[in-house]
């Protein structure tokens, strides 16, 4: 948390979401919820990555959250037809649906540092 009030107090231009992976059984989905709520989205709403105008809040599979109508909930690995898990870092940030293009062949993907 320190590096985010840091974060914050410069003015850097992160975003940054929390990926739940589910470790028990059963699952408290609702403590989830407001855990990420009230101790990353609350305090560094500004930097809390967001689509559809809410917190995105990913959970890696198997998980089956129930709706919350603070966030926009997905789950990892919980792939559409001709898609991968791969795929789905390009999803979120191309707003949904298949990605345009692989991820090698983004801009800058293979920008070479001076030195």
């Amino acid at each position: 948390m320190r590096f985010l009030e840091m974060d914050e107090a410069m003015g850097w231009p992160l975003r940054f979401a929390v990926l739940v992976e589910p470790y028990e059984e059963p699952f408290n989905y609702t403590a989830c919820y407001d855990h990420v709520w009230e101790s990353f989205v609350e305090p560094y709403c500004e930097g809390y990555f967001r689509r559809g105008g809410r917190p995105i809040l990913p959970f890696f599979n198997p998980a089956r959250p129930p709706p919350d109508g603070r966030f926009e909930v997905h789950v990892a690995g919980d792939c559409g037809t001709g898609e991968t898990w791969e795929d789905w870092a390009w999803f979120v940030c191309e707003g949904g649906g298949p990605p345009t293009a692989p991820p090698r062949s983004r801009p800058g993907s293979g920008a070479r540092r001076r030195g």
